[in-house]
């Protein structure tokens, strides 16, 4: 396509810019997670996870926590972490979240994530194609690229959260693919991107089934101790 120049801005840098001026600081925060928002007992939540390959010098892995009802960005989990580390802290943030919709993609260690979900029966993982997880691909990363643009241009959703805004401002075109450029991350605006796709995808209300967080990473990682 003749407008998909190289080096040309993905988004609406205005609209981002907009954003960036009403952040306001998280009410919650430590080494990897931030918290604009509490959970709420009567809401319900989708948290999109884009893995990472784990490494000091590498990308991260996120988790981005995102209201069904509104779309709106309330927590972030963030770091360069052992897998097992990022699964514990996930499933922890995902049962405070009222026991959230978990849509990881398939990609990377994310094959790992889903399997240690399946042994452990955590009841809300998102299935594409009747697979669990997201699958970015040539059909689906377009869609989700141009998702993310409709929202951002007309404000549609709430963030406070800083490195997204970031990403999304450095975010480019290189070769016709939506990326970051060389040494930057696009980690946070993918992981974002997947909730907002399940949650325009797939608007039913999810059945909310309460297990302690337990369940889910001492179970599983209990042998990794």
């Amino acid at each position: 396509d003749c407008w998909l120049v190289s080096g040309s801005v993905v988004l609406n840098t205005e609209s981002i810019k907009r954003m960036i001026h009403f952040v306001r600081p998280p009410v919650e925060s430590n080494a990897y997670i931030k918290v604009w928002k509490l959970p709420r007992g009567d809401q319900k939540y989708i948290i999109g996870v884009d893995m990472a390959e784990g490494l000091p010098t590498g990308d991260f892995s996120v988790a981005v926590v995102i209201e069904q009802s509104t779309g709106d960005h309330v927590a972030t989990l963030r770091g360069r972490i052992p897998i097992d580390a990022f699964y514990a802290q996930m499933v922890t943030l995902a049962c405070r979240y009222n026991n959230a919709v978990l849509a990881v993609e398939r990609a990377s260690h994310g094959r790992t994530i889903l399997e240690w979900l399946r042994q452990s029966a955590y009841p809300h993982v998102y299935k594409y194609q009747d697979k669990p997880g997201w699958s970015t691909d040539v059909r689906t990363r377009p869609h989700l690229v141009d998702l993310m643009s409709t929202l951002i241009s007309s404000h549609a959703f709430t963030t406070n959260d800083l490195d997204f805004l970031h990403e999304c401002l450095a975010l480019q075109f290189i070769d016709g693919k939506a990326q970051a450029p060389a040494n930057g991350t696009d980690d946070i605006f993918m992981a974002l991107g997947i909730a907002q796709v399940v949650r325009q995808s797939h608007p039913t209300q999810f059945h909310r089934v309460h297990y302690h967080v337990q369940h889910y990473a001492e179970e599983v990682l209990g042998s990794y101790g």
